[in-house]
């Protein structure tokens, strides 16, 4: 029986964690056209190869993104394509013109990232955090496909415990040279839902199966 109650305790997790029912787009925009006043900054920029609109171009400053109304839930899913336009040095190798940092934070929560990009021979911290080093372009999507002397496109998504119902998602470039841009192109939030209804029904259970086997 103990072993029962074990397994049904483990099926319940799982299925809370892969079988998530209802999960919510609260935001999504392309920047095909325009950025809303959800944004502290609306400019729109249009790449040279393919004219794809995105937000920017930004360099040494941030940006802002306040979404309001939040329907319940216990964490958010956020999803965006990065365009890193121009020179980024990463953590520089010694350059005084690095390190080229970029992050992404939740105001009033956590830093989801705080990493470097490059875009020369330069080693970068990307996918991890600054000060650690991987090899220029490490995780890249995109590589010089968007027009400019030198570019490229990644693609990240963070989750993060989330409760309130308004989110406030601040978005910073501290790059050393004219030159080193950045962007948005695509964005995507998603409100995550509790866990379904079937996943609580085997939580309970098992917890009862427990509970009467300790009375015995």
């Amino acid at each position: 029986m103990t072993r029962l109650v074990t397994r049904l305790a483990v099926l319940a997790l799982l299925m809370a964690t892969v079988m998530p029912a209802g999960a919510q787009l609260v935001y999504y925009n392309d920047f095909s056209s325009s950025a809303g006043t959800e944004w502290t900054k609306q400019t729109i920029s249009f790449t040279p190869a393919g004219a794809r609109g995105f937000l920017g171009a930004f360099g040494e400053e941030s940006v802002r993104l306040t979404l309001t109304n939040l329907p319940p839930h216990p964490a958010i899913s956020v999803e965006l394509t990065l365009f890193v336009i121009g020179g980024w040095d990463g953590v520089g190798d010694g350059s005084p013109n690095a390190p080229d940092l970029w992050s992404l934070t939740v105001i009033g929560g956590p830093t989801l990232i705080h990493t470097t990009f490059s875009n020369t021979s330069a080693l970068q911290s990307f996918p991890g955090n600054y000060p650690q080093v991987n090899p220029a372009r490490t995780g890249a999507v995109e590589n010089n496909t968007l027009g400019y002397r030198l570019d490229s496109v990644y693609q990240l998504k963070y989750t993060f415990v989330h409760t309130a119902p308004t989110l406030r998602l601040l978005f910073s470039g501290a790059t050393t040279e004219p030159d080193e841009l950045w962007g948005i192109d695509e964005i995507r939030v998603v409100a995550v839902p509790e866990p379904t209804t079937a996943a609580t029904i085997l939580i309970g259970g098992a917890l009862l199966v427990l509970r009467h086997r300790r009375r015995r």
